[in-house]
């Protein structure tokens, strides 16, 4: 096979890394290949080895430094070019001499050649399984390499991490809708509304299910609606007050739809209707005509003072609990009828579950509530998955997880998340984490996650933080992080195998949302002929 020569080796530190020099920089990411041999101490004989490795760092300088006289002198003439010499440093991939790939053992000597890569060289690395797996993009440059990902290596869980702007929505899409296609049930924590008319790849509308996260306080249990709605530390006596009340309430409206079988909403009303002729509710407006929330609200209003009066509760504290009450009915998106997120689970439906306008404390609640409804409802279905049980495998996708998971701080979601990731995988739930912020994420749930997808990354502590996180990405790979174009990642983990691999990710043209908008485009067509005459009178000053 002969190849072009893109440098020779200098010197090998490890068989993970050489050093290689040559006449001109190589792009970093590119794949190269060698052939050498080395004497094998154990037969004494002369053994031959193939490696396959990926350039991870280039620089360019003069052989030696011009003097700045010659510049100055008439005799050396202007076009003189002072001899250069590039140094690349090249991450060694695997060794594949046997066609099966495995970790480089030797060390490369000193002068060997450094070739780009052949495709069937990379297609011993690279081949994915026949079956069991997702295509997710192609190896970089290599358009003819499909990569993809083990659908039973998804239990390890995954984290998605890269700075904004890198793909990190659109390698969301990819592997939700793909796994959604295969019979997966997927649900999208989506914090910033960037799935929200998500198109699937077949362009079936029906696979993909939008709701506005709602509260029912109905639904919610007692004792996390009270510390949702009382917040404060210290308010231990408000939040007792306020659970007392919640639990007296919801077992009166659970009476009466057991009873007369009636729904949610009709139990609410006529138990509000009841208790109003009875004069158990303050009579409001006549002519008002109020949601069943209001009615709700009103019952629980009433309750809250029946309670504090029963048990003596001061006159300050029933009064600031009433006040958060009411201010949270009215700033919340309530509804008595929101289903549980474990209601929503469908055989091949993408979830997307749009928190975008709530605050970042609501949204913390909600991921808790959510973390936990899903974590019982696996543990229900058990092991009984392969028997054809009702209860699916769920995929759990978060976006901006250091919002909810961060290193030094608690949050409501917290321990929740921690706890579906540590016992989850055991019951068919895989949680997948993205992350703008990888340096800030909580190394409890940083260490369960075990497959990766690391797109650009800039910032020198996220680097570090990710090379922490994957302790097998080594810093002659990572250092082709920060210089990543847009969609083309690290992927690593079981589910690609051993071997890390650069991948092109596939472009998701039903995500609309999420995109780096074209600012010029959209200001110049709004503004009409404006536009064009700003654009006509920029070209003639010029």
């Amino acid at each position: 096979m002969s190849l072009p020569i893109l440098g020779r080796v200098l010197r090998s530190d490890s068989p993970s890394f050489c050093w290689v020099y040559s006449d001109s920089p190589a792009p970093l990411g590119t794949y190269v290949y060698t052939e050498f041999s080395v004497i094998d101490r154990a037969t004494g004989s002369r053994i031959a080895r193939r490696v396959i490795g990926i350039v991870s760092n280039s620089s360019y300088s003069p052989l030696m430094e011009r003097p700045a006289l010659t510049d100055l002198r008439e005799d050396i003439p202007h076009d003189y070019r002072v001899p250069s010499i590039s140094t690349i440093l090249v991450y060694v991939v695997a060794d594949i001499t046997d066609k099966r790939p495995e970790t480089p053992r030797y060390p490369i000597p000193p002068g060997t050649p450094i070739h780009p890569a052949p495709p069937e060289a990379l297609r011993i690395l690279y081949t994915p399984p026949r079956e069991g797996y997702i295509k997710i993009g192609f190896l970089s440059e290599y358009r003819g390499i499909e990569i993809g990902v083990s659908v039973n290596e998804l239990s390890r869980h995954f984290l998605i991490a890269g700075a904004t702007g890198s793909g990190k929505s659109n390698t969301v899409a990819i592997l939700a809708d793909r796994l959604s296609q295969i019979g997966a049930p997927v649900i999208i924590f989506d914090v910033h509304g960037e799935y929200v008319g998500l198109e699937p790849e077949d362009k079936n509308p029906s696979r993909v299910v939008e709701r506005e996260a709602t509260i029912s306080p109905y639904k919610i249990p007692p004792k996390i609606l009270a510390s949702m709605i009382v917040r404060e530390a210290a308010a231990t006596k408000q939040r007792r007050l306020l659970r007392r009340a919640l639990r007296r309430l919801n077992k009166a409206i659970e009476e009466k739809t057991s009873k007369e079988g009636l729904g949610l909403s009709i139990a609410v009303e006529r138990l509000y209707e009841e208790r109003k002729i009875h004069g158990l509710v303050d009579a409001e407006d006549e002519e008002a005509v109020l949601e069943v929330k209001d009615k709700y609200l009103a019952l629980l209003l009433k309750e809250i003072e029946i309670v504090a009066r029963e048990r003596n509760y001061e006159k300050r504290i029933v009064e600031s609990t009433v006040d958060k009450v009411e201010e949270f009915f009215e700033t919340s998106p309530i509804d008595l009828e929101a289903p549980r997120i474990t209601d929503l689970i469908e055989p091949g439906k993408v979830i997307v579950i749009n928190v975008s306008e709530l605050s970042d404390e609501e949204k913390s609640w909600i991921l808790r509530l959510y973390a936990d409804n899903l974590l019982a409802y696996l543990k229900e279905g058990g092991a009984s998955f392969r028997l054809g049980s009702s209860k699916m495998p769920v995929v759990f996708i978060v976006e901006e997880a250091p919002l909810f998971l961060p290193a030094n701080a608690s949050t409501p979601a917290k321990d929740s998340l921690q706890r579906f990731a540590r016992e989850g995988r055991k019951f068919g739930g895989v949680l997948g984490i993205v992350s703008q912020r990888p340096r800030s994420l909580d190394p409890n749930v940083a260490s369960q996650l075990q497959n990766f997808v690391f797109l650009k990354l800039v910032q020198e502590e996220d680097v570090r933080a990710v090379m922490n996180i994957a302790d097998s990405l080594e810093e002659s790979l990572a250092g082709i992080l920060p210089s990543l174009p847009k969609g083309r990642a690290i992927v690593m983990g079981e589910w690609v195998g051993r071997f890390p691999v650069l991948v092109d990710i596939d472009e998701h043209r039903g995500k609309r949302r999420g995109a780096t908008p074209d600012l010029y485009g959209i200001w110049s067509s709004g503004s009409g002929s404006r536009g064009r005459v700003i654009e006509e009178k920029f070209k003639i000053d010029v």
